[in-house]
């Protein structure tokens, strides 16, 4: 099985090393495409074998790969490929992207997520689209220090209200970031945009309403404005 796989480490000092070294060594061969997604990786006893460590190593690594969503352990079958997507490096890449090229995802999950909210909203998710839409309003009004977080508390609230996990984990992925975004854009200039600062209640209003289009449009009008304000701040090529 996959003879043409070739894998070396460096010298090794104890089992926690031991460990994330392995595991590092199978992720790159699972991102590199050496072993396909769907398909079987090695047993623990061949990779044991090439890589020189114990099996308890190898098993470790496996279990933690298998925990970040890489490999799938089918009882009597065997390990198999689930993903060739590194998270880890999904959410390095996202923690080092530009403010605008977060905000530009935002603006997607946020039209998206809208639409979904005012289609699949709860009575308990119109209280805490409430809650949290009134402590971002009072925190913009005085210009607290803690603006961006609630401001960001808010949007997860309606990617919340839109029950659907898949994209509140996505939404979970840019939390920080946008926080961060945000403070920048706040710290280099203040941006208060008084045409889009009541759109946030009128969000909740069409929420509420169970409206999904007036709802999408909302949020991207909410959105917009940020964007264009970090893309004129960008250098100009040439």
């Amino acid at each position: 099985m996959y003879d043409d796989c070739q894998m070396s480490l460096p010298n090794l000092s104890d089992k926690r090393t031991r460990v994330s070294i392995v595991g590092d060594a199978l992720r790159a061969q699972i991102t590199a495409g050496t072993w396909p997604v769907g398909s079987q990786i090695p047993t623990e006893l061949e990779l044991t074998a090439e890589l020189g460590v114990s099996r308890t190593t190898v098993r470790e690594a496996i279990r933690g790969l298998v925990q970040s969503g890489l490999l799938e352990a089918r009882q009597g079958a065997g390990t198999f490929v689930l993903s060739d997507v590194d998270t880890h490096a999904l959410i390095t890449g996202i923690g080092l992207a530009s403010s605008r090229h977060v905000f530009e995802v935002q603006f997607a999950l946020d039209s998206q997520a809208a639409r979904l909210a005012a289609e699949h909203r709860t009575e308990d998710d119109l209280d805490r689209l409430d809650e949290a839409l009134a402590l971002r309003d009072d925190a913009e009004a005085r210009d607290l220090p803690d603006f961006a977080t609630l401001d960001a508390a808010f949007h997860r609230t309606v990617a919340r209200a839109a029950n659907n996990p898949v994209l509140l984990d996505l939404y979970g992925l840019f939390s920080g970031r946008l926080i961060v975004g945000l403070q920048s854009v706040k710290s280099l200039r203040p941006f208060h945009n008084q045409a889009a600062a009541p759109r946030h209640g009128e969000l909740v209003h069409a929420i509420r309403a169970g409206d999904p289009d007036d709802s999408e449009a909302i949020a991207r009008r909410i959105i917009a404005p940020l964007i264009t304000e970090l893309r004129a701040r960008e250098p100009r090529e040439g």
